[in-house]
């Protein structure tokens, strides 16, 4: 492809090694300590002269064709600000890493304000007195499944990049276990040190549900909660980490990516198809099972599977951006729409359980989202979504901590009193604790991998 109208000029940049950012219709080139090239096609079209290629040519290509306002994808991730459309095109993931998805982060800040307010709502003394407020708190545990809906789509995306740069699904992995499982492993022991602190000093300590006891703090059931096997075992679902449930079906998502997921959902068809198959498999699941196992029939993961499927075909049909549907994919879609509208029928088996449907509207407000500015409001929540996992873990412990050594006891002022402080340890003093310490401890693992696997790939080369 040739262009008669291109522009060169030279810019001074930091250093940021092999980053190429569309900008305006302008593809720029970092070069670490270096000088940047701009390309400008004055008819709105990027060329990549060949002397200069840049990584991911290819994109930069369809880029061209593309109307101007439209942008373009590389590698899944892109951000939009005002009426400028940013892409990084990298031949490193790890810097492609560093490019966040603002729409992502929004979202993860608005799951886990849901998941810490709903939690200070039910974890406070005399809740069943408001049947109103109960209910209203436990809508907000969808939460949890706009956390499921959004790994799909940005584990997708990881996936990709680890096998289109060489990392593989060695790479893929490690990269996922650095981030799981050095904070989990952290928390599994803290809530078993508080526990036998406690006991040790309390005659007649009180402890909310779900949480660690004698009978279950046996060897057999920390090597189940080391090795992420309680997701197999309902009796000890939640016995020693709250919440846990949740990181074991991430787990599981996470080691089937590269195994069987991700090879029976490379296309938009493809991936369409294997969600309906995962709803099938959802419903004889619940339909079964689900009575005989109580709450672990919606804790499952085969039950919870269809909203990470969710999250990876917003991925697939985001890489289009406005996809052109072939029959195949029509008669997927066709298909699926007929599951869901059973889905919603109030039969006896309840089919499909609300979580499910509750995803495919997180789905849908992935796909169709742009966060356009992180200032104000939107840039907190942003900041806080980026440190999601760690507010995870540590509120459920700072709230039970705070249940058994004051509000067990009871406070001047009643239920509202308590729920204020329920409320302000959930959110403010977990906030404070994840970006004091935890939050830090997970990125320090996170960038040794990075820095680990990036010495590979030059070993390699």
């Amino acid at each position: 492809m040739q262009c008669a109208k291109l522009t060169l000029f030279d810019a001074e940049v930091a250093a940021a090694p092999h980053v190429w950012i569309s900008r305006n219709h302008r593809l720029f080139q970092r070069v670490a300590g270096g000088r940047a090239r701009w390309r400008k096609c004055a008819s709105c079209n990027i060329y990549v002269d060949p002397a200069h290629k840049a990584p991911g040519d290819e994109q930069a290509s369809v880029a061209s064709e593309q109307a101007p306002d439209s942008g373009f994808r590389a590698f899944g991730l892109t951000a939009v600000r005002g009426n400028r459309i940013w892409t990084t095109m990298t031949n490193d993931p790890v810097s492609a890493d560093h490019h966040r998805d603002l729409t992502v982060d929004t979202l993860r800040g608005v799951a886990i304000l849901m998941v810490l307010v709903l939690h200070g709502i039910v974890m406070t003394m005399g809740l069943q007195d408001y049947p109103r407020l109960a209910e209203l708190a436990n809508r907000l545990g969808s939460g949890v499944q706009l956390f499921f809906v959004i790994s799909g789509f940005v584990i997708t995306a990881s996936m990709d990049r680890a096998l289109r740069y060489g990392d593989g699904v060695s790479g893929f992995l490690l990269r996922r276990i650095a981030k799981l499982f050095p904070l989990y492993i952290a928390f599994v022991h803290l809530h078993i040190a508080f526990f036998i602190l406690w006991n040790a000093a309390e005659p007649e300590p009180f402890f909310f549900r779900n949480f660690v006891t004698y009978d279950n703090l046996t060897w057999s059931n920390y090597l189940i909660h080391v090795v992420f096997l309680q997701g197999f075992t309902p009796n000890y679902m939640n016995t020693i980490v709250d919440g846990g449930w949740s990181i074991v079906c991430e787990a599981y998502f996470y080691l089937l990516m590269p195994f069987v997921i991700h090879k029976v959902t490379k296309t938009i068809s493809r991936a369409i198809w294997t969600l309906a198959g995962c709803l099938v498999i959802s419903v004889m699941f619940s339909t079964l099972l689900g009575k005989q196992l109580g709450a672990f029939g919606y804790y499952a993961f085969p039950v919870q599977l269809p909203c990470f499927i969710m999250g990876i075909v917003c991925y697939r049909v985001r890489e289009h951006v406005v996809p052109t549907l072939s029959p195949q994919v029509q008669l997927a879609v066709a298909s699926l729409m007929i599951l869901l509208f059973f889905g919603f029928t109030r039969l006896e088996s309840a089919p499909l359980g609300g979580h499910v449907v509750m995803s495919l509207f997180f789905a849908a407000a992935l796909f169709l989202l742009r966060v356009r500015g992180g200032a104000g409001l939107p840039g907190m929540i942003q900041w806080i979504g980026q440190q999601s996992y760690a507010l995870f873990l540590i509120h459920i412990l700072v709230l039970k901590i705070a249940y058994s050594t004051i509000l067990a006891y009871g406070v001047p002022g009643g239920f509202w009193t308590s729920l204020a402080i329920n409320l302000a340890l959930s959110v403010l003093a977990s906030l404070f604790l994840s970006w004091a310490v935890f939050d830090r401890i997970d990125r320090y693992f996170v960038r040794a991998m990075a820095k680990l696997l990036r010495r590979r790939r030059a070993r390699d080369a």
